[in-house]
């Protein structure tokens, strides 16, 4: 654990207690911490970029004058010696002290020596935090600005966006890709906070929320407003977060990604792949119908990216060949054909595809009953693999 935060979350005093408790606790872990430690001097506030000049004219800019001296003395293990009239303990050794003023970045003051701390670097540097949290936002706004949202109570108690947008800020300021992940999602506020921050530095941040598809219990209010589930609360927060934000800011219309993806947790989509070993002769026995009653082409597509080790974020594009879908994901990297009927056409179109585009290292993963005959599954290999495609690289399913 790296320390323990406490976060102010109500204003009001609860008179009825003896000591009105008004703060939260957040517990901050590191899988390894000597890996947040190596990166600290990125993890923090926003700098304060107060009292920045130039009296000198430095062609590097406005700056300010910081510390030399060593405030721990000898029992720090600070170097005791004088430079420039100025005798005392200093935070430099004296070789390092004189390299900084041949560099230009040692200044004499009327109280002893400063050094230069230019404004350029101050913006590309961080606030160190303390564990006294009083500005990450009450859980009375959160709720009162969730129901603002949703035109009605849904959610007893919603963490408040700010809060969320803190911890954004303190650890994602140099990793405007980051992926946030909540595993106890609630009703979305991580997705609306990555949303926000997004919007204030043009970020390409990402989250995935995970929760127990939980039942709302009935006579509540967000059961008498339609809801069943606790995803269902998060999904409908999301939409309006994100349709809120663009019809403020319209000019992030197609900039800012306010998209997302539901997915549930299933078995597989393919019965061999859902099959134990004794099940092998039922298998074989369906082998004609593959697909699990109710999969779609949707789910069958995204569990063959996920067994693959690709995004589901990644673009996919349907192109329709005769009877047969061909989707191509990932500009490429993957094609997925599915549908009843399959010619070797759908092969000749990808082999077009990969000559055209000069792609390389592609797969290929075809439905197995989908094809007309097996004669068209094994002409539409032949034509794969001439095209470029190696055989190891060509799956059935």
């Amino acid at each position: 654990m790296i320390t323990q935060i406490a976060h102010k979350a109500r204003a009001s005093v609860s008179n009825d207690k003896i000591i009105s408790q008004n703060h939260n606790f957040i517990l901050l872990y590191a899988k390894n911490i000597d890996v947040v430690f190596n990166k600290r001097s990125e993890v923090g506030l926003d700098p304060v970029l107060e009292g920045f000049s130039n009296p000198d004219a430095d062609s590097r800019g406005d700056w300010k004058g910081t510390p030399v001296d060593g405030p721990g003395g000898a029992k720090k293990g600070n170097p005791y010696y004088e430079f420039m009239g100025v005798e005392g303990y200093f935070r430099y050794s004296k070789e390092t002290m004189q390299k900084l003023y041949d560099d230009g970045l040692i200044v004499r003051t009327k109280n002893g020596l400063q050094r230069k701390y230019f404004l350029t670097d101050a913006i590309k540097s961080r606030k160190t935090d303390t564990s006294w949290w009083e500005n990450g936002g009450y859980t009375t706004n959160a709720t009162r600005e969730l129901n603002g949202l949703m035109g009605e109570k849904t959610f007893d108690t919603p963490k408040p966006v700010e809060l969320i947008e803190r911890m954004l800020k303190l650890f994602t300021n140099n990793d405007k890709k980051a992926i946030v992940l909540d595993f106890f999602s609630g009703s979305g506020t991580v997705a609306e906070a990555v949303m926000k921050i997004n919007k204030e530095d043009a970020g390409f941040r990402k989250y995935i929320l995970v929760q127990l598809p939980e039942v709302i219990a009935e006579k509540t209010d967000a059961f008498n407003a339609g809801y069943r589930k606790i995803p269902e609360i998060a999904e409908e927060r999301i939409r309006r977060a994100g349709d809120k934000i663009i019809d403020k800011n319209p000019d992030l219309t197609g900039e800012l990604d306010i998209g997302f993806k539901v997915f549930e947790l299933e078995r597989s989509n393919l019965k061999k792949w859902n099959s134990d070993p004794e099940d092998l002769v039922t298998m074989f026995d369906s082998i004609q119908d593959n697909l699990e009653a109710g999969s779609t082409e949707d789910d069958l597509v995204f569990e063959i990216m996920l067994k693959q080790g690709l995004e589901l974020t990644l673009p996919i594009e349907k192109i329709i060949v005769g009877d047969a879908n061909i989707y191509k994901i990932a500009y490429g990297s993957l094609f997925i054909v599915l549908g009843k009927n399959i010619t070797s056409n759908a092969s000749k179109k990808i082999v077009e595809f990969i000559k055209n585009e000069a792609l390389e290292d592609v797969a290929i993963v075809l439905q197995d009953t989908g094809f007309i005959s097996d004669s068209e599954k094994l002409n539409s290999i032949e034509i794969l693999n001439t095209g470029g495609v190696d055989y190891n690289d060509i799956l059935s399913i």
